[in-house]
């Protein structure tokens, strides 16, 4: 049997986690404490942004086949803010939440899309309503206006 130090024990098991948690064994990675579920946290107010995925800026509005990253942060009564994953480079995964969409389409890794056919979208705005899961009196809504003044397919 071979003697690791425990230098290069300590490696192998945090290589042996990340590769857990990036793989998508999304339990583990909670039970590591990589990942957040926040069923249990008293949450107090939610707030909802659309952000590029390129460098993170502010989207105010999709055009016809556009998308952009959604960012939730949950507040508590401390103040502690809990953020997604991914463009919000929290922890909290978006299974925490029940997200209601119309003219939009919103992905289980909060990638928000637009249909690429313009007659989908005509004269109407999109909509999102986020409601956290066990706290349905915590919600927040974002309505996404339509923009037509780009190149599209």
């Amino acid at each position: 049997m071979h003697n690791l130090s425990p230098e290069r024990l300590r490696s192998a098991v945090v290589l042996v986690a990340v590769s857990v948690a990036v793989s998508g064994c999304t339990d583990l990675a909670v039970r590591l404490g990589l990942r957040t579920r926040l069923a249990g946290v008293p949450v107090s107010a939610v707030s909802v942004a659309l952000v590029t995925r390129r460098d993170h800026s502010a989207v105010s509005a999709l055009g016809p086949g556009q998308s952009a990253q959604l960012v939730i942060v949950a507040t508590n009564a401390d103040g502690q803010k809990f953020v997604t994953v991914g463009a919000g480079g929290g922890k909290v995964l978006f299974d925490s939440y029940v997200i209601d969409a119309s003219v939009v389409n919103v992905s289980k890794r909060g990638r928000v899309s637009l249909p690429a056919d313009p007659l989908l979208s005509e004269g109407r705005t999109g909509h999102l309503r986020i409601t956290l899961v066990g706290h349905p009196g915590v919600a927040a809504e974002l309505h996404i206006p339509v923009r037509y003044d780009i190149a599209y397919q």
